[in-house]
């Protein structure tokens, strides 16, 4: 069952006093401390400074482990990829049918996105591309990756990109609309948002199927 308003990150390390020694991993803490001010405040509110003030540290504390706002955004950027990407391997893992598995991992990420209560933006956002981060680059990369060779394993390799891209705005479309509040049907819940992608990406992938049945063009 999905709780989107539940917090989803480790707790914390102990509060230390500002100037004082940080008794955790603080880079790590940066990390999930910025995910979950996205999470509720959205990418267009965060600021270092605000990270810094909810573990309690320093205003240049996190500039320690990070160069500027981009390159902790990197970095969490990373982090949500994996996060992704690890979801995703977990929902398809029991499904041998590639059409199945290209099911699951629609239904895997819609749900992500809401139980996050992020977008993909956080993870693509071109406003990272200028740090270079190899992690970032690393992560972005092997999602992608996974993602297209099952979409090729059900559409061919001349469309699989179309039908990646189709797939990806039906498990973000969805999100967004819950996560804006926009219920066009009473009792609209994290559950029905996730059935709804993934009953469009089964209509999908179902003709991306019958395309290359054997006898179709």
């Amino acid at each position: 069952m999905i709780f989107p308003a539940e917090p989803m990150s480790e707790p914390l390390a102990p509060a230390v006093a500002r100037g004082k020694f940080y008794g955790g991993d603080l880079r790590a803490d940066l990390i999930r401390a910025s995910l979950d001010l996205i999470a509720t405040e959205g990418l267009r509110e965060f600021s270092v400074s605000k990270v810094a003030k909810q573990l309690n540290v320093s205003s240049a504390a996190p500039y320690r482990h990070f160069a500027d706002r981009v390159s902790l955004l990197a970095a969490v950027a990373a982090e949500a990829a994996e996060m992704l990407r690890v979801r995703i391997d977990l929902a398809v893992a029991a499904e041998a049918d590639p059409g199945e598995a290209l099911v699951a991992s629609v239904s895997a990420c819609t749900g992500f996105l809401i139980e996050r209560r992020i977008s993909l933006e956080v993870i693509f956002s071109k406003e990272l591309d200028p740090v270079g981060s190899d992690e970032l680059a690393f992560h972005r990369r092997l999602l992608l990756a996974d993602s297209m060779s099952r979409c090729r394993r059900v559409s061919g390799p001349g469309r699989s990109r179309s039908l990646l891209e189709q797939l990806i705005s039906q498990a973000t479309g969805s999100a967004t609309v819950f996560l804006g509040d926009i219920h066009l049907r009473p009792r609209s819940s994290a559950a029905h948002a996730v059935h709804s992608a993934t009953e469009a990406a089964r209509v999908l992938i179902g003709a991306a199927l019958r395309s290359t049945a054997p006898g179709r063009g």
